[in-house]
C-alpha cells in the first residue's frame, strides 16, 4: 500500500489575525483550495500553526466581536487628528514612537482582546510532528514570530522545508520600514538560508531579486538553483452578497459611479501616497471634479501623509480615506470606480493590480519591473520621478474618457486561486 504524503501548510499569522491585506488573502485562499483540491489521492494537506516551538493542527479560526485591525486604524486616525495640539508638549516626541511600537501589545492587554487571545490558544489542535517524506510549506508571514525552532525539529525528523517568500523589500529598501522590522526581517532571512530546502516566490521579479541577493549571503550557495516562483490568484473571497455599504461611501455616492479613482493598499511610505497626493493637487487645479479614494489600513512611517490627507481642503469632498474596508465593500469600489492608481516604489507582486484587472477596471501603475510582470500591456505606467506625469495621464482621462493602454483589461485572463495552489503544490512536491 502506497504511503500517504503529508503536506503541512503553515498559516499561523493569518489564522490568529483579522487583518485582510495581501499576504492574508493569499494564505486564506491557498489553504481553502488545499482543503478541496489535490492532484493526487496519496497527498494529504494539513494546515498548521506554530505554538511554543512546535507545529499544531490549526483548529477553528478565533473570532473577535470587533476587528482588532479596525480598532487600531481608528485609534491612529484619532491620534493624527490630535497630533498638532499634542506637539505643543515637548515630551510627546519622546514617547510617540514608543507608544506606537507597543500599541498592539497594549491593546492586547485590554479585556476584550485578552479574551480573543485565550480563544486563539484554546482552538489549536493537537501537536503534530512532520517527519520523513513530509513537506512543510511556510506560507505565512513567518518573519513575525519565532518559526525556526519548530522548523528545525521537522528537518531533524526528515521533513523538507519549502519557504514562500513574498518580497525582500526590508532588505532591498530598508528606508521604508522601522529599524526593528528591518532587524527582525534580516535575522529571519538568515534563518531561511540555513533552514529552507527550497524558496518559492510570488513573482518572477522576487525570484530574480533573491537569487541575486543570495550571492552575497554566507551559506547562500546551498540554495543555488532552488529558488522558484508561482503565480497568484486574484479573486476576492469574502463577499457574501451585495449588501448596503452606507457609512463608507461619500454623501454624493451616486457620483462615485465611474467618477472616482481609487488607491488600494496599506498607507505606508513604500506605497507612495505622497506622490499620489502631489499628482492630484495638480489634477485638481485643472479638473476639480476628479475624485480620489484612498483605501487601506494605516501602517508605519506615514504620519505626515495621514495628517496631510485629513487636513486637505478637499477631504470629505473629493478626497476620501477608508481604513477599514471589507471584501464586500472593496468589490463595490472595484466595480464603481474610474481607475485604480497603484504608485508603489517596491512590491512583491501588487495584488490590487490583478484584482482590478479581474474586474475590468483600468489600472495606472508605477513603472517598476514587478508591475510590468503582473500588468503586462493591460496597464498604463507612469514614472515615479515626476508627479506631473501621472497628473498628465489623469488629465487626459478626464478630457477624453479613455485610458492609454496597449491592451484593454477585458482581454485579461486571470489566474484562479485553484491554479495558484496547484502550481505551488507541484513545485513544492518537486522540491521534496
Amino acid at each position: 500500500m502506497k504511503q500517504t504524503r503529508r503536506i503541512f501548510i503553515e498559516c499561523s499569522n493569518t489564522w490568529a489575525s483579522d487583518v485582510n491585506t495581501g499576504i492574508q488573502r493569499v494564505v486564506r485562499n491557498i489553504v481553502r483550495q488545499a482543503s478541496v483540491v489535490c492532484f493526487s489521492p496519496d497527498v494529504q494537506t494539513i494546515p498548521v500553526v506554530i505554538s511554543s516551538g512546535s507545529f499544531r493542527v490549526a483548529g477553528d479560526k478565533p473570532e473577535s466581536s470587533l476587528s482588532n485591525a479596525a480598532r487600531m486604524c481608528r485609534l491612529k486616525r484619532i491620534y493624527y487628528r490630535l497630533r498638532p495640539a499634542l506637539k505643543k508638549f515637548p515630551f510627546i516626541d519622546k514617547i510617540e514612537y514608543f507608544c506606537f511600537l507597543h500599541a498592539r501589545r497594549f491593546m492586547a492587554s485590554l479585556p476584550g482582546f485578552s479574551a480573543v487571545s485565550r480563544r486563539c490558544d484554546s482552538t489549536t489542535g493537537p501537536e503534530i510532528a512532520p517527519g520523513n517524506g513530509d513537506i512543510v510549506i511556510l506560507l505565512d508571514s513567518s518573519w513575525m514570530y519565532p518559526v525556526w525552532p519548530a522548523v528545525k525539529k521537522a528537518k531533524n525528523n526528515g521533513a523538507d522545508i519549502v519557504l514562500v517568500v513574498y518580497d525582500i523589500i526590508p532588505l532591498s529598501h530598508p528606508e521604508f520600514f522601522p529599524r526593528a522590522i528591518n532587524t527582525r526581517f534580516r535575522e529571519w532571512f538568515l534563518g531561511a538560508v540555513k533552514n529552507a530546502d527550497r524558496i518559492i516566490c510570488i513573482s518572477e521579479s522576487v525570484q530574480k531579486e533573491i537569487a541575486a541577493y543570495l550571492v552575497n549571503v554566507p551559506g547562500g550557495e546551498r540554495l543555488h538553483g532552488r529558488v522558484d516562483f508561482f503565480h497568484l490568484g486574484s479573486a476576492l473571497d469574502n463577499i457574501p452578497g451585495h449588501a448596503e455599504i452606507s457609512g463608507k461611501l461619500p454623501k454624493d455616492g451616486c457620483r462615485l459611479k465611474r467618477g472616482f479613482y481609487i488607491s488600494v493598499g496599506t498607507v505606508e511610505a513604500r506605497k507612495n501616497h505622497k506622490y499620489l497626493l502631489d499628482a492630484f493637487d495638480l489634477v485638481w487645479e485643472r479638473w476639480p471634479e476628479a475624485g480620489l479614494c484612498i483605501i487601506g489600513k494605516i501602517g508605519w512611517l506615514c504620519e505626515d501623509v495621514v495628517e496631510r490627507i485629513i487636513k486637505h481642503p478637499l477631504f470629505g469632498k473629493k478626497l476620501f480615506m477608508f481604513n477599514d474596508v471589507s471584501d464586500e465593500e472593496l468589490d463595490f469600489y472595484y466595480r464603481n470606480s474610474k481607475a485604480l492608481i497603484f504608485a508603489s516604489y517596491a512590491e512583491g507582486f501588487g495584488l490590487p493590480i490583478a484584482e482590478a484587472m479581474l474586474y475590468g477596471l483600468p489600472v495606472l501603475a508605477s513603472d517598476i519591473p514587478v508591475h510590468r510582470e503582473v500588468g503586462k500591456g493591460h496597464c498604463s505606467y507612469f514614472n515615479l520621478n515626476d508627479p506631473a506625469g501621472l497628473a498628465g495621464i489623469i488629465g487626459e482621462i478626464e478630457k477624453t474618457g479613455s485610458i492609454p493602454v496597449a491592451m484593454n483589461t477585458s482581454r485579461y485572463r486571470p489566474v484562479t486561486w485553484k491554479d495558484s495552489w496547484l502550481e505551488l503544490l507541484e513545485k513544492a512536491v518537486a522540491a521534496g
